[in-house]
């Protein structure tokens, strides 16, 4: 069943036309080869992508058998440290959350969404008004 996304088509068409770029990708197998990592040894990936008005999607991709709790650092997110965001689930059911970007980098591990097995996480992070304090 294909689900309809306005937030999705939104990220899609963003007039800054940016492409997503792969931020991380852990595979099943112990071959680091790009050639096995190209195949369907792959069970998990992140993707980013950069948005008009500052803004940031980030997609979770779970091809494993079971839930996961999967993360992305937040050098590899693509969002500005010691900003403020409102992130909001495109995808799923949640409610919108605040995040605060730390101002040091290497403070904090990131952000982490538990995706169901098969499933996806798209999440879309705006900036707020305001940089925090350093």
């Amino acid at each position: 069943m294909l689900r309809a996304s306005g937030g999705l088509l939104a990220i899609s068409q963003d007039p800054l036309g940016r492409p997503g770029v792969l931020a991380m990708q852990i595979t099943n197998s112990s071959d680091t080869s790009p050639a096995a990592a190209a195949t369907t040894n792959i069970e998990q990936q992140a993707w980013t992508k950069e948005l008009q008005n500052g803004g940031q999607a980030i997609l979770f991709f779970n091809r494993a058998e079971h839930a996961l709790n999967m993360s992305l650092a937040w050098e590899s997110t693509g969002l500005v440290h010691g900003t403020r965001y409102r992130m909001t689930d495109v995808w799923g059911d949640r409610p919108p959350i605040v995040i605060d970007v730390p101002a040091t980098r290497g403070i904090g591990e990131g952000h982490t969404v538990t995706v169901p097995a098969h499933g996806v996480a798209v999440l879309h992070a705006q900036p707020m008004t305001g940089i925090l304090p350093l």
